[in-house]
């Protein structure tokens, strides 16, 4: 009897739903070994340990006993008497969706280390420029405990290599945002683990440690002109010739030129694939080029 239409629909359907499931237990028990991975660092170790292991308890143990942890914890003059408090720290979200054990992510860590850092840094400022107005300090503020700062401290430290993820995460590049988390959830990591004053000498130490290595100041106004380099010039500007720079932007195959303009002069130019990043680009090169314009 031959097949109607309806029966070789279900058919066709029975056939897509099986190859399906059949992928999908593929996909299950295929086995990720995060060694074979370009950049093979201690977060995948400890990954490939809980896979083998199936215990995250030998996470605990290959990640506290590690040398790369013993020697960030005398980098910065601490040694954390809760190993978990430790893990923690790095543990990201994705890792403990992947292994829900007992186990939790740095997410409430770094909330508190923000606000550690955050009243370390206007204390900071505080002291350091007296001279400078309320909505100024906040601007330096912001400048210092932005995205793109706090993963530079994070790569000094190499805390980068430390982050636990689960299978997805792991394959992709670390983002600066996670860079910044991390950061700030070792700071709250040793305040839970000891307290609010150790947070802040650690903290302290990290910041004249990383001035000393680096040979830049970190509680510096040049942060300022870095951070917002448009403001900078913009108050140059007016203040010098009662107008505005103006910034002139061109499609140049698929990126954007972007040309500044001082008083009907072009001054710089810059290219980048974002027309915002061109700006800000643009602005920063005219203000290097002028250093004595940043000063005042």
């Amino acid at each position: 009897m031959a097949l109607t239409q309806s029966d070789d629909t279900k058919l066709e359907i029975r056939i897509l739903v099986q190859e399906r499931d059949e992928m999908a237990d593929r996909s299950t028990n295929e086995t990720f070994d995060a060694s074979q991975l370009k950049n093979h660092t201690l977060a995948h170790k400890v990954y490939d340990a809980v896979v083998k292991t199936q215990s995250c308890q030998k996470h605990y143990e290959t990640f506290c006993e590690s040398t790369q942890i013993k020697n960030l914890q005398s980098k910065i003059n601490y040694n954390f008497k809760d190993k978990l408090v430790l893990t923690r720290a790095f543990t990201h979200s994705s890792f403990v969706h992947e292994y829900n054990e007992e186990i939790k992510s740095y997410e409430r860590l770094e909330f508190l280390g923000d606000s550690i850092l955050g009243a370390y840094v206007s204390q900071e400022l505080f002291k350091s420029f007296d001279n400078f107005s309320e909505g100024k300090l906040s601007k330096l503020k912001s400048a210092l405990v932005n995205e793109d700062t706090l993963s530079e401290l994070s790569m000094f430290l190499g805390l980068d290599t430390f982050v636990l993820r689960g299978k997805g995460e792991l394959k992709e590049e670390l983002t600066n945002s996670i860079k910044c988390d991390v950061f700030e959830s070792l700071i709250g990591a040793v305040a839970v683990d000891s307290s609010l004053s150790d947070a802040l000498n650690v903290l302290e130490g990290i910041i004249k440690l990383y001035e000393k290595e680096s040979e830049k100041v970190f509680f510096s106004e040049q942060r300022l002109v870095m951070f917002d380099p448009k403001s900078t010039l913009q108050e140059y500007t007016m203040k010098n010739f009662g107008s505005l720079p103006k910034y002139e932007a061109m499609r140049v195959e698929d990126k954007f030129c972007v040309e500044l303009w001082i008083e009907g002069q072009k001054k710089a130019e810059a290219i980048n694939i974002s027309k915002k990043a061109a700006m800000k680009e643009v602005a920063l090169n005219f203000l290097n080029k002028n250093k004595e314009i940043s000063k005042n």
